[in-house]
């Protein structure tokens, strides 16, 4: 089994694996560390560089992160970590949160266990924990880490670190005979000197000793200290307890009731860590504030069933020592502000008579009383202004917990604390705690995936852990298989009087009818997230009406802002909600909704790929209606980020009805999953639209997903099987005058017909492609045309270096008119190799270079890589291996994750040509393996040449047998590429 990794950052940055300490650099821990902070969720490559570099970021800075993780990847393997304990994952890497543990971590359960055994009235046993908490601080949190990403956790470390200090001493002021306490104070005092609170306990330490003179200048010290230094003077803390010492009455007398209405605490909470400690900091300070000020409010909101009333009782329960004079509790649902107050007056002391009826009389009463009084309110579905503002005290030593669904937008005032979904370890926390630990560790798999399906809401993991607890026999797995059929989760999501479908009701019944209608129609999408250009489009309404509804959704939590104008409901408010519309909008109505949006997502992602600067797909997909009214200004970043959505869309279109549109929004997705080296996706895509096509034929759409299907399968090494769908899409697009995309279906089969070694063939295609443009406006697939022509001259025997050139130069004048910056990098690299082939090297690597900064600006990863290979290649031609192996080695293992199996197996030529410059003896096996990669792939001539050079290597080398061998292969090789070359093997070998 894997050891753990140990990360520790409570000092300076450190990382063990079974315990020793891992030989990393400074660039791999910080790099480690910000995967770990990452909490098992995605980094992009960018935020690494941001972490690692956070200066000047090296040009290079992108493809030396894959090196760090490349290398980070192997020290963990040696250590005894896992494998694969870095994952990639686009856009970037994730560490599983199960694979790593932080001390930061361990050092947050300790001070949660020590505030469990403070609040159930054990000082001595918090004492002890809290020490054992600040024990695992060797230094400074990130201690010697320039870099941005620590800032904040270092800042909130700190903070944590010395609020922990004071709540240790707190414990050992109420254990009591602790002979070192004045001692430890002191010391704590001189490292903090502004902290009054240390102050304050300095000062009861000493007066529980009878050193009241001590204890009083203790104070004086501290008076004297802020006035000369910041023109201020103690807080009301601080002086009433001077008062109190002095035996001078400084407190009003006391309320004849300190009421406690705090419900029990809910024995198994779980989770919600990271806000217990925040809004306890807010209710801590305000506790302490002047009685003059505002008094705080924090406002916890969130979906139902998100646990909102469970965390504030908690809370409540971890603060309630600090708000002496009581703890008032109501549920404002339905209920009367009036009576409330009367309610409260009487649990804070006044007789029944005494309370003002008067509703002015009744609200003056209440603010006097707790002007001076430190008391905490915690109220319960708080939905208005009318129903809140009466009962916000007028003392600044109180404190508000307003718990409700809606956001208190209008109470700007307030700390906002809003409720998501359970990060899955607290969810199966919870899950364990109800169904028990056994059992679901036997289960682990089934319990995420119930943990998945109930969407991270407590309620739903509590309905399923209730019902697995009733049901010990009950397998997790047959659980997590019915929850898994969407048409009947709701019904499952019951138990007892418990339903969440009900729950969810509640929310959706308070909304005006244009924002149920909202939601009902939106929940008809598909796809893990919605954009708000779509959202008028669904609803049929102009953009500004859709707003004012997706406003009143966000605030009663039904739906979740996930980016600028970007959106997601809840899988189980998206079940609720489709019910709905299954049940309230007529049928007409839904498949209206569904087909506007469809037009609409079409429109714009058209519109982005006539303006993206890669467009060697020509995206033969009919105009778009509507038009839309705001064009994406960013058109690739907007592809990126609607990658996903697109995607979603096609799978869907024959569930909703609309399979006629699956197709052309299929082909908006092929340029930038192209660019992006996403296959995957670009795979999913064109065979969900083939499924549709079966439903609603299309020539138009057949020949588009055709032209497609080749470049996907050409880029991956399967030529033979490329060719007749450019071949299919090329007829078609020529009876149809569509002359782009004829011209695009004559480049592919041309590349193909190159790569395979049939020159003539590709000629004749080129040839008539440029005729075509040269009668026509083919835009962009002009360039292209050029492009390959060029590198049909370098591929041919003898390479025709003139005409190359000349065809390379037309194709950059065609790109840069037309800003196409993908194919204009391309052809760049082209012509470096021409360069190279002509023996100027120093204008290859120029070319080589040149290229890099515009692949990085596009995005392009793969480019990025295939420009470092050709680099590499021309510093080996130059006569510089070891400069070409520092290259290509940074390069080798980024091109196998991105799935380019041709470019790594050019990589691997030539790091297996740079070890042979330097006499390396793997050179061979190198070579070997690259020769053994293109034949994979269908490059049966590259694959020749290889172990054609390898053979005159060894014959060079003295070893006859081992190169007759490799040129027989070579041979064979070049004889099934048709390829001339296999008479020039046979003669060699024949000499």
């Amino acid at each position: 089994m894997p050891a753990e990794i140990m990360i520790r950052i409570l000092g300076p940055l450190e990382i063990e694996v079974a315990g020793a300490r891992l030989d990393a650099t400074p660039s791999e821990r910080l790099l480690l560390a910000r995967l770990a902070l990452a909490g098992g969720q995605v980094v992009s490559v960018a935020q690494l560089v941001d972490a690692v570099w956070p200066h000047r970021p090296p040009s290079t800075a992108r493809n030396r992160i894959q090196v760090l993780v490349s290398g980070l990847r192997r020290k963990l393997a040696a250590a005894g970590g896992p494998d694969q304990a870095i994952i990639t994952r686009a856009p970037g890497y994730l560490l599983p949160a199960e694979a790593v543990r932080l001390d930061q971590h361990e050092y947050e359960r300790l001070v949660e266990q020590a505030r469990v055994e403070w609040t159930a009235g054990r000082p001595a046993a918090a004492a002890a924990t809290y020490a054992a908490a600040l024990a695992l601080w060797r230094g400074p949190a990130f201690d010697g880490v320039d870099s941005p990403f620590v800032a904040t956790a270092s800042v909130r470390l700190a903070e944590s670190r010395l609020a922990v200090t004071e709540d240790v001493f707190e414990a050992r002021l109420a254990a009591g005979t602790d002979p070192d306490l004045v001692a430890d104070l002191t010391a704590a005092i001189e490292a903090y000197p502004l902290r009054e609170r240390l102050r304050g306990q300095l000062m009861r330490a000493l007066h529980a000793q009878d050193r009241q003179g001590d204890a009083l200048a203790v104070y004086r010290d501290f008076h004297a200290l802020v006035r000369d230094e910041l023109g201020l003077e103690p807080g009301s803390e601080l002086t009433r307890l001077h008062q109190e010492i002095l035996a001078v009455p400084a407190l009003p007398p006391v309320l004849a009731a300190a009421p406690n209405q705090l419900p029990a605490d809910t024995a198994d909470f779980v989770g919600r860590q990271a806000e217990l400690d925040r809004l306890r900091d807010v209710l801590a300070r305000a506790a302490t504030a002047a009685s003059g000020g505002c008094p705080a409010i924090v406002s916890i909101v969130g979906p139902g069933g998100s646990g909102k009333t469970a965390l504030a009782v908690r809370l409540a329960w971890r603060v309630r020592a600090l708000y002496p004079d009581g703890c008032l509790v109501a549920d404002l649902d339905g209920a009367d502000p009036h009576a409330l107050l009367g309610a409260f007056l009487r649990a804070l002391g006044l007789a029944g008579a005494a309370v003002p009826a008067d509703p002015q009389e009744r609200l003056g009463q209440y603010r006097s009383l707790l002007a001076d009084r430190k008391v905490l309110l915690v109220l319960d579905n708080v939905a208005t202004a009318a129903q809140l503002a009466p009962l916000i005290p007028a003392g600044g030593g109180c404190a508000v917990l307003a718990v409700g669904r809606r956001r208190l937008t209008w109470l700007p005032e307030a700390v906002a604390c809003p409720l998501g979904p359970l990060p899955v370890g607290e969810a199966l926390g919870l899950l364990s705690r109800l169904a028990g630990a056994a059992r679901l560790d036997t289960e682990r798999d089934d319990a995420r995936r119930l943990i998945q399906m109930c969407s991270g809401l407590p309620l739903a993991i509590r309905v399923v852990g209730a019902r697995l607890a009733a049901r010990p026999d009950l397998p997790v797995a047959h659980l997590a298989d019915r929850l898994a059929d969407e048409q009947h989760r709701l019904d499952e999501l019951e138990v007892g009087d418990v339903q969440v479908r009900a729950c969810l009701a509640v929310s959706f019944q308070r909304l005006p009818v244009e924002a149920q209608r909202a939601l009902r129609l939106i929940a008809l999408l598909p796809g893990p997230q919605l954009p708000g250009s779509l959202l008028g489009a669904v609803l049929g309404v102009p953009d500004d009406v859709a707003d004012r509804a997706v406003a009143r959704l966000l605030d009663e939590h039904l739906l979740e802002v996930v980016g600028p104008h970007r959106y997601r409901l809840h899988d189980l408010v998206r079940l609720f909600a489709a019910e709905r519309a299954e049940a309230e909008e007529p049928g007409e109505q839904r498949a209206a909704a569904v087909r506007r949006a469809y037009r609409m997502l079409l429109a714009l992602a058209r519109a982005a790929n006539e303006r993206m600067p890669a467009r060697r797909y020509p995206c033969p997909v009919p105009a778009a209606d509507p038009q839309p009214t705001v064009i994406p200004a960013d058109p690739t970043g907007w592809l990126d980020a609607e990658r996903g959505t697109l995607l979603a869309f096609v799978t869907a279109a024959r569930r909703l009805g609309v399979p006629g549109l699956a197709w052309p929004l299929a082909a908006t997705l092929v340029n930038i999953c192209e660019l992006r080296a996403n296959p995957d996706d670009w795979q999913r895509a064109l065979d969900q639209a083939d499924v549709a096509l079966g439903d609603a034929p299309d020539p138009a759409g057949s020949a588009a997903l055709a032209l497609a299907r080749s470049i996907l399968l050409r880029g991956a090494g399967h030529h033979e099987q490329a060719a007749p769908y450019a071949s299919r899409a090329g007829r078609y697009y020529r009876r149809a005058g569509a002359w782009p995309a004829a011209v695009a279906a004559a480049v592919e089969l041309a590349i193909n017909a190159r790569i395979r070694g049939r020159y003539r063939l590709a000629r004749a295609a080129l040839c008539w492609a440029l005729a075509r443009s040269a009668e026509h406006d083919t835009g962009v697939q002009e360039g292209y045309a050029y492009l390959a022509l060029g590198n049909l001259c370098l591929s041919e025997d003898p390479p025709d270096l003139t005409a190359a050139q000349r065809a390379l130069s037309r194709a950059q004048q065609v790109f840069s008119r037309l800003d196409e910056r993908s194919g204009l990098a391309n052809a760049i690299i082209a012509a470096g190799r021409a360069h190279a082939m002509a023996g100027a090297h120093a204008a290859a690597v120029r070319s080589y270079l040149a290229a890099t900064p515009v692949y990085a600006d596009l995005g392009d990863p793969a480019g990025r890589a295939f420009a470092d290979a050709m680099l590499a290649d021309a510093y080996l031609r130059d006569g510089d291996p070891r400069r070409a192996l520092q290259v290509v080695d940074r390069i080798v293992d980024s091109l196998a994750e991105l799935g380019h199996g041709y470019w790594e197996a050019v990589a691997r030529v030539v790091r297996g040509q740079a070890l042979a410059g330097l006499g390396d003896p793997l050179a061979a096996d190198v070579l070997r393996q690259a020769a053994c990669r293109y034949e994979r792939l269908g490059h049966p001539a590259r694959a020749g040449e290889v172990l054609f050079d390898l053979a005159r290597r060894q014959a060079a080398d003295g070893r006859g047998d081992e190169a007759r061998r490799c040129a027989r292969d070579a041979a064979r090789l070049f004889r099934e590429a048709r390829s001339p070359q296999a008479a020039a093997v046979d003669a060699w070998l024949s000499s």
